[in-house]
């Protein structure tokens, strides 16, 4: 299957080679120079916390930066990728740190294909053109350097080498820094698969590294305390797409979303178990659980479930993958929604060169009925449906698997 999907993107490729594989490099750009002449949102936050501490301030009270309202809530060891760009003007470091993500997430769909097979053809125009992808590129966010750590992490845990256990714990703390919730469903995998020294080590060590920065735990009770003055507001918070924020918000009911959480959370992990000595599969499920089994998930952090779809799209067929690849890039940014129109128009058009017209149409009459209700300034109803949008993609990535598994298990009984 992925053989017969490279063959026809390398036909389409060589019929126009601009459409297919220039013209993504060229939107990257386009994102980059549009994104960092706006006001630094995000990454302004990180900035600002890497200049407090290299001058001997408290990384965590911010102070003069364009984002006020949101705390830095990252754990103290990521201040050494902070400060490290914090010696850059804030323009000049958001541009530079928004390149390098974008480099790193072309890299991780070359390892992609190295590693799993998966055409660059297919990864490179479906990550760029994917809502979550540019959220990361235009709010300076860090999560293409958490996906590539969690994929090479991945990666050198099912080799099974131990003497790669200092790299392994090196990556583990990328994550752990970056973006901590992302590690859970790795710590998970981790647990079934018994891999207990790397399970107990990576946040020994982690907690080792926080606690060394942390004169008195000074910065620790400061993290902790940024922590919980957001997560008072977690549950209810619009851009929340998390499972448990999304049942509680459209139902009321914290109870019921709690069970929610628990049964969709145990079907993925027992999935994961059932499959976790096949590696496509368990990276998978490994990614779906790093966003399921947190509280708090924004926009930008489905860009983990987008490479584990990646890494088993071959399965899916050609049809399906472009038609789900649309779903998460369709007319999501409802205060762009002129723009997100022109992609999907060049994408379904020009780009794929089949008949997914009418997929593209539909999502983008969603993404219009969701800034319809922003117009209106229902912004409650808008966000809640905006949100829900990335759970309903996830969780039909989840069915679509399971349904084409259990026909290759019936195809395989039916040859015996």
């Amino acid at each position: 299957m992925a053989a017969r999907i490279e063959g026809n993107l390398k036909k389409i490729l060589l019929q126009n080679k601009f459409q297919i594989y220039i013209f993504p490099f060229v939107l990257i750009a386009l994102y980059l120079g549009y994104y960092s002449a706006q006001r630094q949102v995000d990454f302004a936050v990180f900035w600002t916390a890497g200049q407090n501490w290299n001058e001997k301030r408290n990384p965590y009270e911010l102070l003069n930066q364009s984002n006020p309202g949101h705390p830095y809530v990252n754990a103290p060891s990521a201040l050494f990728l902070f400060s490290v760009l914090a010696r850059l003007d804030l323009e000049v470091a958001a541009l530079v740190f928004r390149a390098i993500s974008a480099a790193l997430g072309i890299l991780l769909c070359f390892v992609i294909q190295k590693r799993m097979h998966i055409p660059v053809l297919f990864t490179v125009p479906v990550l760029v053109f994917s809502v979550p992808f540019r959220v990361t590129i235009g709010s300076g966010q860090v999560g293409l350097v958490v996906c590539l750590s969690f994929f090479l992490l991945f990666l050198l845990e099912t080799r099974g080498t131990k003497i790669e256990l200092l790299q392994k714990i090196f990556l583990g703390l990328v994550v752990l820094s970056l973006k901590p919730y992302m590690f859970l469903g790795f710590m998970v995998f981790l647990f079934l698969k018994r891999s207990f020294s790397l399970l107990l080590l990576t946040p020994f060590v982690f907690l080792l590294i926080n606690s060394l920065m942390s004169p008195n735990f000074f910065y620790i009770r400061e993290w902790i305390s940024n922590l919980r003055s957001l997560g008072s507001v977690t549950l209810s918070e619009a851009n929340n797409s998390s499972i448990i924020a999304i049942t509680n918000r459209f139902t009321g009911s914290v109870v019921f979303a709690l069970v929610c959480y628990i049964a969709i959370n145990s079907f993925l992990i027992f999935k994961l178990w059932m499959n976790i000595h096949q590696t496509k599969i368990a990276i998978f499920y490994t990614t779906i659980l790093a966003i399921e089994l947190s509280p708090y998930v924004h926009h930008q952090d489905y860009l983990l479930p987008l490479f584990g779809f990646f890494i088993i799209s071959s399965e899916f067929g050609s049809k399906v993958s472009k038609t789900l690849s649309i779903w998460l890039g369709v007319g999501l940014q409802f205060n762009s929604l002129q723009i997100q129109a022109l992609i999907e128009a060049y994408r379904t058009v020009f780009f794929w060169r089949e008949k997914m017209f009418g997929y593209s149409m539909f999502f983008l009459a969603l993404g219009g009925l969701i800034a319809h209700q922003w117009s209106l300034g229902n912004l409650e109803t808008a966000f809640a449906l905006y949100d829900a949008t990335y759970q309903f993609w996830v969780l039909s990535l989840i069915a679509i698997q399971i349904i084409i598994s259990r026909r290759a298990r019936d195809k395989d009984l039916t040859r015996q």
